[in-house]
């Protein structure tokens, strides 16, 4: 789960959820969403959404019980990273975790991406073993930010009183315990880098960041939801002070819009003639 600071950072660029909504591929949020939420200055306070808090609750039993199955090691990391890149800067990194390999004794390298999910069974968000896009997206824009070229999914699936019971048992069960009982039931998903769709991805986050954020021009809306957003309806006894330029305009049209009245005087006993 993202601290203060953190959540006041990914301001400062593109994450690796924002990457999925920005390529048009969330369930949550899309690109206008995204960029609306960049240029607050307010940082608004989270609704409370079921799925999000399940997975905050569950992602560490989740990497244990990973750690287990796989016998590897994760490092569990809480620090920012950008790509090397100079124009790259607004790529941000926050993962579950870091996969770690020992180079030689009392030395360990950064090897893969690890990233927790939960998943209800019914949705079938990893059917046949197929990552959602979104996912897919999120990692892609990990593993270049770390320069990484692996990525662990573990994936808890199962229905909502399934994960209750793994909540319970983490209150009153050690947590070896029962990430050694729940280590088979979780799903690993390997992902490797894709460097094609890597070379798209970063053209369509810098377009997003240059040409929208920065010069805060929202992009085109996608849904009804973004259009409400855009072009609100009107609110009754609300008026708006118009600006020089609209009064301008109003005044050409309303001048044009005698002259026309004027020559259709003209043209009527033509036509009738």
């Amino acid at each position: 789960m993202l601290t203060i600071e953190q959540k006041k950072a990914r301001k400062l660029g593109i994450g690796g959820s924002d990457a999925a909504a920005i390529c048009g591929v969330s369930k949550f949020r899309t690109p206008l969403q995204v960029y609306l939420d960049k240029i607050s200055d307010v940082e608004e306070e989270e609704e409370y959404n079921p799925v999000f808090e399940r997975g905050h609750l569950l992602e560490g039993i989740i990497r244990l019980a990973f750690e287990k199955r796989m016998n590897m090691n994760v490092r569990v990391c809480n620090a920012t990273i950008t790509p090397a890149a100079f124009d790259e800067y607004f790529m941000l990194s926050n993962v579950d975790g870091i996969i770690t390999k020992q180079y030689k004794e009392n030395c360990f390298v950064d090897d893969a991406i690890f990233e927790a999910k939960t998943s209800n069974i019914w949705t079938k968000d990893f059917y046949l073993g197929e990552i959602p896009n979104d996912y897919f997206v999120q990692v892609q824009h990990y593993m270049h930010s770390r320069a990484l070229n692996m990525s662990y999914i573990a994936v808890l699936s199962s229905d909502q009183r399934y994960f209750d019971f793994v909540c319970r048992l983490l209150n009153i069960c050690n947590i070896d315990d029962v990430a050694e009982a729940i280590k088979e039931d979780i799903e690993i998903h390997e992902v490797p880098r894709d460097d094609v769709f890597i070379k798209d991805m970063i053209e369509v986050q810098k377009n997003f960041w240059n040409n929208h954020v920065l010069k805060r021009i929202p992009p085109d809306p996608v849904n009804v939801s973004d259009m409400n957003i855009l072009f609100p309806k009107d609110i009754k006894n609300k008026s708006v002070v118009a600006s020089q330029a609209v009064i301008d305009l109003c005044m050409q049209r309303l001048m044009f819009s005698k002259k026309t009245k004027v020559f259709q005087k003209e043209i009527d006993p033509i036509d009738k003639g």
